[in-house]
């Protein structure tokens, strides 16, 4: 009979190595759908990050071209056409008569600022008396 016990006690032993090993399995497969799992969730938030950067993109360059539609309608126009050669061209209309003032000079912002050096009563006899 100890024989027959020894085969009972082997097989027991067996089933148990063969469930450890199937726990083991079920184990490590669970591990890998999980690993999967993961990283496709993972990459699924990147594509949404990379959708919402170029609907970000998108609107702007809307954005930009709805400006530049508008700057071209305004260019194009007679009356920006003629402000820009009168400002910039010194052109004018038929018997008109262009003026061009000279820019101010430097020179006289440094006399100005000399003169603050000195008292109030000097620059006030400096203006009116210049002896």
């Amino acid at each position: 009979m100890e024989g027959f016990y020894t085969i009972i006690e082997d097989s027991a032993t067996m089933k148990n190595k063969y469930r450890m090993q199937k726990e083991w399995l079920m184990f490590l497969i669970g591990l890998i759908l999980a690993g999967r799992t993961g990283y496709r969730i993972w990459r699924l938030v990147q594509a949404r990050r990379v959708v919402t950067e170029t609907r970000l993109r998108t609107q702007e360059a809307y954005r930009e071209n709805e400006l530049l539609t508008k700057r071209l309608t305004e260019v194009s126009s007679d009356a920006f056409v003629e402000r820009e050669a009168r400002d910039k061209l010194g052109m004018g209309k038929e018997g008109e008569v262009i003026v061009i003032l000279p820019k101010m000079t430097n020179d006289k912002l440094q006399i100005t600022n000399q003169s603050e050096n000195k008292p109030n009563w000097k620059r006030w006899w400096d203006l009116y008396v210049r002896i």
